[in-house]
């Protein structure tokens, strides 16, 4: 997950069809690199994992079902250092079409997980990691949305010269 979210901030490159059109010059830049960057980070972190595309020959948007690998901690810096996250809750799209289905969470509360689904809540009687691997299973219910809460910020190292 945590190179999920690094892949995000990699340095992007426009050129050839891919051009940057700068609406100030009002040209497109032949070469332009994109470079996002965390300035701060929330103390809840909300990631999207997008699990629709579109298929241009089927002129329609598609679901896709490959599992993902979810990391219960995360760590993640910004201009002020390190930071530390620990996963606290999931949504789950239920349903084999991208255009309908059924949402449905799961949320931790101290250290067991739930999930919550309409008007039923059932304890997980496995780790978390293993309950999202063992979606795959049902090849219709994804992970659609992560959330991350804040554990602790990690303390930056300095070196400091002995005199």
């Amino acid at each position: 997950m945590e190179n999920l979210v690094l892949e995000v901030f990699r340095p992007q490159v426009f050129e050839g069809k891919e051009q940057y059109f700068c609406t100030q010059c009002d040209v497109k830049v032949p070469v332009a690199t994109k470079s996002p960057r965390i300035k701060k980070l929330p103390s809840s972190l909300l990631i999207t994992i997008n699990q629709f595309t579109y298929d241009v020959e089927l002129k329609q948007r598609l679901k896709l079902t490959k599992a993902i690998d979810v990391d219960e901690k995360l760590i993640l810096s910004d201009d002020d250092g390190p930071r530390q996250y620990e996963l606290s809750s999931l949504v789950i799209h239920a349903g084999k079409s991208a255009e309908y289905g059924h949402y449905y969470s799961v949320g931790k509360n101290i250290d067991k997980w739930f999930v919550l689904n309409d008007s039923t809540v059932t304890e997980i009687q496995q780790p978390i990691t293993r309950f999202i691997s063992s979606l795959a299973q049902f090849n219709s219910d994804t992970v659609y949305v992560l959330m991350y809460s804040e554990i602790t910020s990690i303390p930056r190292l300095s070196l400091k010269e002995e005199k």
